[in-house]
């Protein structure tokens, strides 16, 4: 990890202070492919998605993920293994609602 640089941080700090929230989401937009958002652990297995794109909701920035894409959470791989690992059967899963 890089060292701190109080400098820098102010800096940026600096820019979040002036970017409206549509400039926000330009800016979330052009840098998806670089995040991942955790969502939290289910078991011993974590569970996370990529940005899929933000946008405005009426005065707030919403950020969409891939996973909120999906008709049902359960066809997530990484939410299929958890369930798998905590001993469920598919028909078990399937049955979840």
């Amino acid at each position: 990890m890089k060292n701190f640089n109080r400098d820098r941080f102010e800096e940026i700090i600096e820019l979040a202070n002036t970017l409206s929230n549509e400039d926000l989401c330009t800016l979330i937009n052009a840098v998806a492919p670089r995040l991942d958002i955790y969502v939290g652990l289910m078991g011993r297995v974590c569970i996370s998605s990529e940005v899929e794109h933000a946008c405005m909701n009426g005065m707030t920035v919403q950020i969409n993920t891939v996973m909120a894409q999906l008709d049902d959470m359960r066809e997530d791989s990484a939410i299929q293994y958890a369930l798998e690992k905590m001993g469920l059967t598919i028909d078990q899963i399937k049955e979840i609602a």
